[in-house]
Protein backbone atom coordinates (compact mmCIF):
# COMPACT_ATOMS: atom_id res chain seq x y z
CA UNK A 1 0.00 0.00 0.00
CA UNK A 2 1.13 3.45 -0.91
CA UNK A 3 1.61 5.98 2.27
CA UNK A 4 -0.15 9.03 0.72
CA UNK A 5 2.03 10.96 3.20
CA UNK A 6 4.80 10.04 2.29
CA UNK A 7 4.19 10.65 -1.86
CA UNK A 8 2.39 14.29 -0.24
CA UNK A 9 5.90 15.36 1.05
CA UNK A 10 7.75 14.21 -1.77
CA UNK A 11 5.48 15.50 -4.59
CA UNK A 12 5.68 18.70 -2.18
CA UNK A 13 9.39 19.13 -2.34
CA UNK A 14 9.93 18.63 -6.13
CA UNK A 15 6.90 21.08 -6.83
CA UNK A 16 8.94 23.61 -4.55
CA UNK A 17 12.27 22.98 -5.44
CA UNK A 18 10.82 23.21 -9.52
CA UNK A 19 8.95 26.97 -8.43
CA UNK A 20 11.68 28.28 -6.45
CA UNK A 21 14.71 27.43 -9.68
CA UNK A 22 12.33 28.96 -12.15
CA UNK A 23 11.64 31.57 -9.88
CA UNK A 24 16.13 32.22 -9.79
CA UNK A 25 15.18 31.91 -13.84
CA UNK A 26 16.42 28.63 -14.71
CA UNK A 27 14.62 26.64 -17.29
CA UNK A 28 13.78 22.95 -16.41
CA UNK A 29 14.89 20.53 -19.09
CA UNK A 30 11.29 18.70 -19.64
CA UNK A 31 12.23 14.87 -19.62
CA UNK A 32 9.42 12.53 -19.22
CA UNK A 33 11.84 9.83 -18.30
CA UNK A 34 13.71 11.25 -14.95
CA UNK A 35 11.37 14.80 -14.61
CA UNK A 36 9.33 14.47 -10.93
CA UNK A 37 5.84 14.07 -11.41
CA UNK A 38 3.07 13.07 -9.38
CA UNK A 39 2.79 9.61 -10.73
CA UNK A 40 6.46 9.18 -10.77
CA UNK A 41 6.17 9.62 -7.32
CA UNK A 42 3.41 7.81 -6.47
CA UNK A 43 4.69 4.92 -8.42
CA UNK A 44 7.90 5.08 -6.44
CA UNK A 45 6.59 4.39 -3.35
CA UNK A 46 4.05 1.75 -5.35
CA UNK A 47 7.04 -0.01 -6.21
CA UNK A 48 6.25 0.81 -9.99
CA UNK A 49 9.10 2.97 -10.53
CA UNK A 50 12.02 1.60 -12.07
CA UNK A 51 13.86 5.04 -13.28
CA UNK A 52 15.32 7.52 -11.28
CA UNK A 53 12.35 11.39 -10.46
CA UNK A 54 13.99 14.38 -10.78
CA UNK A 55 14.83 17.83 -11.91
CA UNK A 56 17.75 19.15 -14.40
CA UNK A 57 18.49 22.52 -15.39
CA UNK A 58 20.79 23.88 -18.11
CA UNK A 59 23.76 25.90 -17.13
CA UNK A 60 26.15 26.07 -19.40
CA UNK A 61 27.08 24.77 -23.12
CA UNK A 62 30.27 22.25 -24.05
CA UNK A 63 31.70 21.02 -26.85
CA UNK A 64 28.98 18.76 -28.28
CA UNK A 65 26.16 18.86 -25.24
CA UNK A 66 25.49 21.44 -22.11
CA UNK A 67 26.16 20.95 -18.58
CA UNK A 68 23.10 20.67 -16.10
CA UNK A 69 22.89 20.93 -12.81
CA UNK A 70 19.68 18.45 -11.30
CA UNK A 71 18.64 16.33 -8.39
CA UNK A 72 17.65 12.61 -7.99
CA UNK A 73 16.25 10.13 -5.74
CA UNK A 74 17.13 6.52 -5.86
CA UNK A 75 16.78 6.08 -2.39
CA UNK A 76 18.73 9.51 -0.93
CA UNK A 77 18.32 12.77 -2.51
CA UNK A 78 21.49 13.72 -4.30
CA UNK A 79 22.23 16.59 -6.71
CA UNK A 80 25.26 17.35 -8.77
CA UNK A 81 26.31 18.28 -12.15
CA UNK A 82 26.39 15.85 -15.93
CA UNK A 83 26.60 16.20 -19.24
CA UNK A 84 24.07 15.82 -21.49
CA UNK A 85 25.75 15.46 -25.02
CA UNK A 86 23.79 16.44 -27.85
CA UNK A 87 22.53 12.46 -28.64
CA UNK A 88 20.67 13.30 -25.10
CA UNK A 89 23.69 10.57 -23.55
CA UNK A 90 24.12 11.38 -20.16
CA UNK A 91 26.58 8.46 -19.17
CA UNK A 92 29.43 10.48 -20.94
CA UNK A 93 30.77 12.89 -18.06
CA UNK A 94 33.74 9.87 -16.90
CA UNK A 95 35.50 10.54 -20.58
CA UNK A 96 39.01 11.97 -20.61
CA UNK A 97 37.53 14.95 -22.82
CA UNK A 98 35.30 15.81 -19.66
CA UNK A 99 38.16 15.79 -17.06
CA UNK A 100 37.98 19.79 -16.98
CA UNK A 101 34.86 19.88 -16.43
CA UNK A 102 35.30 16.92 -13.40
CA UNK A 103 38.20 19.04 -12.18
CA UNK A 104 35.72 22.58 -12.46
CA UNK A 105 33.20 20.94 -10.49
CA UNK A 106 35.25 19.12 -7.53
CA UNK A 107 37.16 22.43 -6.93
CA UNK A 108 33.51 24.00 -6.20
CA UNK A 109 33.42 21.81 -3.43
CA UNK A 110 34.88 18.53 -2.07
CA UNK A 111 32.43 16.89 -1.24
CA UNK A 112 31.53 16.07 -5.04
CA UNK A 113 31.98 12.37 -5.97
CA UNK A 114 33.66 11.78 -9.11
CA UNK A 115 32.90 8.14 -9.15
CA UNK A 116 29.92 7.79 -12.21
CA UNK A 117 29.95 7.85 -15.48
CA UNK A 118 26.68 9.53 -15.05
CA UNK A 119 27.96 12.79 -12.89
CA UNK A 120 30.65 15.02 -13.05
CA UNK A 121 30.38 15.41 -9.57
CA UNK A 122 27.58 14.63 -7.71
CA UNK A 123 26.60 14.24 -3.51
CA UNK A 124 24.30 14.00 -1.26
CA UNK A 125 22.11 16.45 0.47
CA UNK A 126 23.17 17.69 3.85
CA UNK A 127 21.49 16.75 6.22
CA UNK A 128 21.23 13.50 4.09
CA UNK A 129 17.37 12.53 3.24
CA UNK A 130 16.13 8.96 2.36
CA UNK A 131 12.94 9.28 0.97
CA UNK A 132 12.50 5.59 1.08
CA UNK A 133 12.72 4.89 4.57
CA UNK A 134 11.90 8.19 5.16
CA UNK A 135 15.10 8.61 8.09
CA UNK A 136 15.28 11.39 9.64
CA UNK A 137 13.14 14.51 11.65
CA UNK A 138 14.05 16.46 8.87
CA UNK A 139 12.29 14.54 5.98
CA UNK A 140 8.80 14.52 8.17
CA UNK A 141 9.36 18.11 8.67
CA UNK A 142 9.14 18.88 4.87
CA UNK A 143 5.37 18.10 5.33
CA UNK A 144 5.56 21.68 7.38
CA UNK A 145 5.51 24.31 4.06
CA UNK A 146 7.38 27.01 5.57
CA UNK A 147 10.64 24.35 7.00
CA UNK A 148 10.00 23.03 3.25
CA UNK A 149 10.30 26.38 1.56
CA UNK A 150 13.50 27.31 4.15
CA UNK A 151 15.05 23.64 3.12
CA UNK A 152 14.89 24.08 -0.55
CA UNK A 153 15.62 27.74 -0.61
CA UNK A 154 19.14 26.65 0.92
CA UNK A 155 19.91 24.06 -1.74
CA UNK A 156 18.79 26.91 -4.48
CA UNK A 157 21.12 29.34 -2.72
CA UNK A 158 23.85 26.65 -2.57
CA UNK A 159 23.12 25.61 -6.32
CA UNK A 160 23.24 29.09 -7.61
CA UNK A 161 26.11 30.15 -6.02
CA UNK A 162 28.05 26.92 -7.19
CA UNK A 163 26.92 27.52 -10.55
CA UNK A 164 27.62 31.29 -10.95
CA UNK A 165 31.46 29.97 -9.47
CA UNK A 166 31.39 27.47 -12.43
CA UNK A 167 30.80 29.50 -14.88
CA UNK A 168 33.42 31.59 -13.72
CA UNK A 169 36.16 28.79 -13.81
CA UNK A 170 35.01 28.16 -17.64
CA UNK A 171 35.92 31.86 -18.25
CA UNK A 172 39.16 31.75 -16.99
Amino acid sequence: MVSRAKHKIQWSFWKTLKEKMEQEGFELLNNEEITASSTKTYNYYAGRSKSVIGLFYPVMDVEDGKIYWGAEIEDNLYSGFTIITSGENRKVSDQKMYAKYRDMVQSLNSDYKIDSPWWLGWKYTEPQLNFKSFNSDLIFALADEQQLKTFVNKIVCEVKKEIEELKKCDNL
